[in-house]
């Protein structure tokens, strides 16, 4: 089961307005809408610990992909 960060990471990731472009950009979004989620269902996070997390989500997130050559595969 998801942890409470988990699920306003989840629901944050799908915001449009994300574009992968601005990592800057992409973590003030993805932060705003975490906490916008954790105040609407009554958790108490600091600014700090949302922002950790995302932090950490990223890191896993570009840890998985590194492996992934599939793209590079299909350019040979």
């Amino acid at each position: 089961m998801a942890s409470t960060l988990g699920k306003a990471f989840m629901e944050a990731m799908n915001n449009p307005a994300l574009r992968y472009v601005d990592s800057s950009v992409d973590l003030l979004i993805i932060k705003t809408a975490m906490i916008a989620y954790l105040e609407r269902n009554d958790y108490d996070y600091t600014e700090e610990e949302v922002e950790a997390y995302i932090k950490d989500q990223f890191t896993k997130i570009h840890e998985s992909l590194k492996d992934f050559s599939y793209s590079n595969k299909m350019m040979d």
